[in-house]
């Protein structure tokens, strides 16, 4: 059974004084996580003030943390299935960076409303033949 640990979401410290907000909080807790036996994390990128932000410095950190977090998961030999997604500007570099990883991706209206060349979409099925299209170039060998 795959137990995911969810660092952070929309808590606040306010919450609970434990609630992870920087890359190395976010890190030192994930880490924690997976030595406790968790097989997958999902993590909130949080702004200096502990927002959620969807800033590209503050997503770029988070995505750092993410491969740390997917070279741990791998160092336990923790083969469960790991499913990417952005949100916002973070989704396209986002599914670039899982798809080099080998990873399953996710992409719809939830996530973005724009192609990776930063055209509105038509929809869902707009998206999904990017990402499958995005797939493929990345597949290819060099």
């Amino acid at each position: 059974m795959l137990i995911k640990a969810c660092m952070n979401g929309g808590r606040t410290r306010d919450e609970h004084p434990s609630v992870p907000q920087t890359s190395a909080e976010l890190a030192a807790e994930a880490a924690a996580a997976v030595r406790a036996g968790a097989g997958a994390v999902h993590l909130h990128p949080r702004d200096p003030s502990g927002a959620e932000t969807l800033d590209a410095e503050a997503v770029l950190a988070a995505v750092a943390v993410a491969a740390n977090i997917e070279a741990a998961l791998d160092g336990h030999g923790l083969a469960a299935p790991r499913l990417h997604h952005g949100y916002g500007p973070a989704t396209w570099p986002v599914l670039r960076a899982a798809i080099g990883l080998g990873r399953d991706i996710r992409v719809g209206l939830e996530d973005t409303t724009v192609l990776a060349d930063g055209r509105v979409a038509s929809g869902n099925a707009e998206l999904v033949e990017a990402a499958v299209r995005l797939v493929a170039e990345l597949s290819r060998p060099s």
